[in-house]
């Protein structure tokens, strides 16, 4: 590495510079009363886990409550979304919207450990 920080390469005798890509990890934190979607860098990420989301809870006849924050700047957090369910979810519900998101890369805690 050099004095900046990213490493040099060579191709075709000139030195190329290889920047290293930061990669954030989308979470979501599942339990019985509330799901939270964290460090989502684009909306479009947040439009596509809650439309899998939505999915589920909607055809359970659910109303859930959003409630949105955050910003897409890198260091800050991202985007992140608290979803306040009115019934409590059930196990199968919550290892189904599990499945979903993990498809789409978002790493999964389940808070309550009964869920799992």
């Amino acid at each position: 590495m050099d004095a900046k920080g990213s490493r040099g390469k060579r191709y075709n005798g000139c030195k190329v510079e290889v920047k290293e890509k930061t990669v954030h990890t989308m979470l979501a934190r599942i339990s019985r009363e509330k799901i939270v979607l964290q460090e989502f860098m684009t909306h479009w990420d947040v439009r596509a886990a809650l439309e899998e989301i939505n999915k589920i809870l909607l055809s359970k006849g659910m109303r859930p409550q959003y409630f949105f924050e955050g910003t897409p700047v890198m260091g800050q957090g991202g985007f992140s979304v608290i979803i306040k369910l009115d019934k409590p979810l059930t196990g199968m519900d919550a290892r189904t919207i599990a499945r979903l998101l993990r498809s789409r890369g978002i790493k999964i805690i389940f808070e309550d450990e009964d869920l799992a």
